[in-house]
């Protein structure tokens, strides 16, 4: 004679979250990122202010904001810094950007992936000592 026991439940439901892409990085490093994306916007154009070179291409502070969201986005700005300083400057950003995506694409993946902790009852004396469901 053979008896077999089992039971039922009801697996937790998974809810929609729209600003889920936000979940690998903390509220601070979001903040960090967004304040050295200005910081670095504000040197660009300073730079190209103070050390003028003819055709340079970041004069005003939105092509410096958008060389920054560029590199930011690995996109590639359509274009660089002439001068020294600049460079530098981007060179500096590049890495910085390149870290920053490395990073929020690794944890990101490791959030994907992670296995969910499911129900650890494998048999009918693990339910008698689970205290979280009532059963019958």
């Amino acid at each position: 004679m053979n008896v077999d026991l089992g039971f039922i439940y009801k697996k937790p439901t998974v809810g929609f979250d729209f600003f889920a892409f936000l979940l690998p990085f903390s509220t601070t490093v979001w903040m960090v990122i967004a304040a050295s994306l200005v910081l670095t916007s504000i040197s660009l154009y300073v730079f190209s202010k103070v050390y003028r070179r003819e055709g340079d291409p970041l004069e005003n502070i939105t092509a410096c904001f958008y060389f920054g969201i560029a590199c930011l986005f690995a996109q590639g700005p359509e274009t660089y810094p002439r001068t020294t300083f600049s460079r530098a400057t981007a060179i500096s950003w590049w890495f910085f950007s390149l870290m920053a995506i490395t990073l929020y694409t690794a944890s990101l993946t490791s959030m994907l992936t992670v296995n969910k902790t499911g129900l650890s009852i494998k048999s009918i004396e693990d339910l008698l000592n689970y205290n979280q469901y009532y059963y019958g």
